[in-house]
């Protein structure tokens, strides 16, 4: 169980990053 936790939380981290990453390139300057 801790290692599903652990990959969950990975995969939520690098898919948290990513999003930012695009909404901070996307955003209107």
């Amino acid at each position: 169980m801790r290692d599903g936790l652990n990959g969950f939380l990975e995969i939520s981290m690098l898919g948290f990053v990513v999003a930012s990453c695009l909404f901070m390139v996307n955003l209107p300057i």
